[in-house]
């Protein structure tokens, strides 16, 4: 050992970090009593071996090239692992200082393996819980006590229609409703001068706002912590517009099954005094051969059969109870739901043609589901007709090949090329709340598949829609 660098190793021996002379050949000269304590070797290890077989292997390359730089004396401050003498690496933080006059230099690590593996851990956790955050499909806000937006996960952007730098730095009241937005910022001022918690811990129901000005139901729940002396809160918003709309259609629907109880037993009690009356009408013909010759009483006669028609239609359509395929005739179920829609299309001044093949149109189904998607589509033609000219509908059946087809057309106002993309998707409708439940053609669709049919649209705006239904051949 030289004496120039004797003249070190009183100071290393005094100094609380690890201190070492490296030769040029990569070899520490010396080293202080620190390595000892912080790695466990001896120093007699520590100088038998070139300094690279203590470095962690993925840390060589860089530190090779920080060895380099020492030469020049213009190596940076950089971390690298070094291996104890249980096998576990030590983060060291280095600096270095050339000795120019002298033939080696001097370098000074610190062990920050505790501060290094905390602020990585602290990294992980930030990434896990960004992570967890983007994957929640509420929108998940955090709010400083003067509703400032702090942090947003995706869905918030995702269901509000907003990029995050268009939400970050702005107050949370733009995403409420007008009716909400007045009172957000007093909400918040009274909770922090009272402490009471009226909304805190409790879930909400009210209407949010989305850029595009769309109003739509939320579900709130709101949270609160404390950073230093600054107050938090969090909120995990739910998009309720689903739930909502099928708590809408579950009234509808039970209004129908009402409807449909109540139709069935009205049939009956109607059928009844009908067959009374007919019965009455029967036997006074054969008692007054002249009165029964006359238009009296072939009116009678003929009203009695058309309400007894119109009964026997409206009680097939309300029980439509089959569970089993069977053969039916389609133009029979034509003929029976024409009974019975008719004066409701009359009523609307809506005519309507029915232009059926002359042989029977026998087919394996549900003839209950099929007069449902008749019903529905003649219907839907009824609702979509054109102000300015004379409504019409006209149904038709068609054989080609080994398909028949059910074609209904009407000349109301017709749809764009959007518009007949969406049609048969579940929920979507034109009709206005509580007129539509935007299930008819979605449900068309789903009893055609069951009978392996297929429906295709044709329409032009102002110019009308046609409806075929393509049925295979048994």
């Amino acid at each position: 050992m030289s004496i120039s660098i004797q003249n070190y190793e009183i100071f290393f021996q005094m100094a609380s970090d690890l201190f070492a002379i490296v030769s040029p050949e990569g070899r520490f000269l010396l080293v202080n009593e620190m390595w000892i304590k912080t790695l466990g070797w001896s120093l007699e290890k520590m100088k038998a071996k070139p300094f690279m077989d203590f470095v962690h292997p993925d840390d060589c390359a860089r530190t090779t090239k920080q060895f380099e730089q020492c030469w020049l004396d213009d190596a940076q401050g950089f971390v690298n692992r070094y291996i104890d003498v249980q096998g576990n690496y030590k983060y060291l933080e280095w600096s270095t200082k050339l000795v120019k006059n002298e033939n080696f230099f001097i370098a000074v690590a610190r062990d920050i393996s505790d501060k290094y593996i905390s602020k990585k851990n602290t990294e992980y956790l930030k990434l896990h819980i960004t992570s967890l955050l983007n994957a929640s499909n509420l929108a998940i806000f955090t709010i400083e006590a003067d509703g400032t937006i702090f942090l947003v996960n995706r869905s918030s952007c995702n269901i509000f229609g907003y990029e995050e730098s268009e939400l970050i730095g702005k107050n949370i009241s733009i995403l409420t409703g007008p009716e909400h937005r007045r009172h957000h910022d007093l909400y918040l001022q009274k909770y922090l001068k009272t402490g009471e918690k009226k909304v805190i811990g409790k879930t909400r129901q009210l209407m949010a706002q989305k850029k595009d000005g769309t109003e739509f139901p939320i579900e709130l729940n709101v949270g609160e912590f404390q950073q230093d002396d600054k107050k938090f809160f969090v909120g995990l918003i739910q998009d309720v517009s689903d739930k909502k709309e099928y708590e809408r259609l579950a009234l509808i629907n039970s209004r129908l099954v009402t409807l449909g109880e109540m139709a069935s037993t009205i049939v009956h009690e109607i059928k009844n005094p009908i067959s009374v009356l007919k019965m009455n009408v029967d036997f006074m013909n054969r008692e007054n051969k002249e009165l029964s010759e006359t238009d009296y009483s072939k009116n009678i006669e003929k009203s009695i059969q058309r309400i007894d028609k119109i009964l026997k239609g409206l009680q097939a359509y309300s029980n439509s109870s089959q569970t089993t395929e069977s053969e039916f005739d389609l133009h029979e179920v034509l003929t029976e739901t024409e009974s019975f829609l008719r004066p409701l299309l009359l009523k609307d001044a809506v005519e309507i043609e029915f232009l059926l093949l002359a042989d029977e149109c026998k087919l394996m189904g549900f003839a209950s589901k099929i007069q449902q998607v008749v019903v529905n589509l003649i219907m839907n033609a009824k609702d979509a007709r054109s102000l300015d000219e004379k409504p019409q509908i006209i149904v038709r059946t068609w054989n080609d090949e080994n398909v028949l087809k059910l074609i209904i057309s009407d000349n109301g106002i017709g749809m764009d090329a959007p518009l007949q993309k969406k049609i048969f998707e579940p929920f979507f409708t034109t009709k206005e709340k509580m007129v539509g439940t935007g299930l008819g053609l979605s449900i068309v669709k789903t009893l055609l598949n069951d009978h392996k049919a297929d429906i295709e649209v044709k329409s032009k705006k102002g110019e009308g829609t046609q409806f075929t239904i393509t049925f295979p051949r048994n």
